[in-house]
């Protein structure tokens, strides 16, 4: 009616587990319990994926529920992002052989801590740094599972338009979605007196991503310091379609839950990336329509040639009336006709 065990032993890599428990065999009432003991133990072994840990952890098992509690710490850790070009199947392939899985239903409580240790690393995607920090899973039947905890970067680079940044600050903290974890994340570049960066705060789901610069400066002379290595006022034409290829890139980050643009996250009517008649400039443009007929819009040039606000106000459905001040002054009046 009992099985003892006494001594329980598997090995993965250059690592085992042993264990010491015991289960009840009556019918009606089976129960396991047992105790396991990890050492170096490979427990995920991938091209892109790598994880060796060590710690203990107590199961428990009976027909109802499986109940688990253990703490670990990771002896050596690799994580690849994915590239974004690559290759996957569209929805039409069917692969044989295959069948689809059933989902059972089975009752698990889960509380497990690990700490990611010296020598967890993370690459790809223009990240390339060491992660630290603890973090603990919660996992019930109704509630699903659950994270808390902070990921730092340690030691960390992260390449942007270009250029490799050094990560003055990164962390990554869970407070219940595994999914969503609120981000505090700073990466600089260091030329002479000048320091530049982007910041990215916010959740992952929904993150805010800014220019950071000491001392302070325009975002256009930011982005310059940042791509180019100095100011706008030392850009040449030859660099123009570097800072346009930047400013592009920052311009077209959408939100990836759908809920708008990066104009949108700013409050703004108008954020794009356009060319000034006449010179042939790139240009960025904001704006912002305060009423139905009054709007507001700002035009700046990538390297400074082009510095316009524009206030237009609308006098009926056909007639409107522009002001344009800074680098061109003028005052417009149009008439619109629509037609199909």
């Amino acid at each position: 009616q009992r099985l003892s065990i006494e001594t329980l032993r598997f090995a993965s890599g250059d690592g085992h587990v042993v264990g010491t428990g015991g289960a009840r065999l009556v019918p009606g009432d089976l129960s396991v319990q047992i105790a396991l003991t990890a050492q170096k133990l490979t427990v995920l072994a991938r091209p892109d994926r790598l994880a060796v840990v060590s710690g203990k952890i107590d199961v428990a098992w009976d027909p109802s529920r499986m109940t688990a509690k253990g703490q670990f710490i990771a002896d050596r850790g690799i994580v690849e992002l994915p590239r974004e070009d690559k290759p996957t199947p569209s929805s039409d392939v069917i692969v044989l052989g295959t069948r689809p899985g059933t989902a059972r239903e089975f009752n698990v409580e889960a509380d497990l801590s690990l700490d990611l240790g010296q020598n967890f690393s993370l690459r790809g995607k223009g990240l390339n740094t060491r992660l630290a920090g603890t973090l603990r899973a919660q996992m019930h039947p109704k509630a699903g599972i659950s994270l808390s905890g902070t990921v730092r970067a340690v030691d960390g680079t992260y390449t942007a338009f270009g250029r490799e940044l050094t990560i003055r600050r990164g962390s990554l903290t869970f407070v219940g979605p595994v999914d969503n974890p609120s981000l505090d994340i700073l990466a600089v570049r260091v030329v002479s007196e000048v320091e530049v960066g982007v910041a990215v705060g916010g959740t992952a789901l929904v993150p805010q991503i800014r220019l950071v610069s000491t001392p302070s400066m325009s975002d256009a002379n930011k982005l310059a310091w940042l791509t180019l290595g100095h100011g706008l006022d030392e850009a040449g034409k030859n660099e123009a379609a570097v800072l346009q290829a930047a400013a592009l890139a920052l311009l077209s980050r959408g939100n990836t839950d759908g809920k708008g643009t990066l104009a949108s996250r700013f409050g703004l009517d108008d954020l794009s990336l356009g060319t000034a008649s006449g010179t042939g400039e790139r240009i960025v443009s904001i704006g912002k329509r305060f009423a139905s007929n009054f709007y507001v819009g700002f035009e700046r040039g990538i390297t400074g040639a082009v510095n316009v606000i524009k206030i237009t106000y609308d006098l009926s459905r056909r007639w409107s009336v522009q002001a344009r001040a800074g680098s061109e002054n003028a005052v417009d009046l149009f008439y619109t006709l629509g037609f199909r």
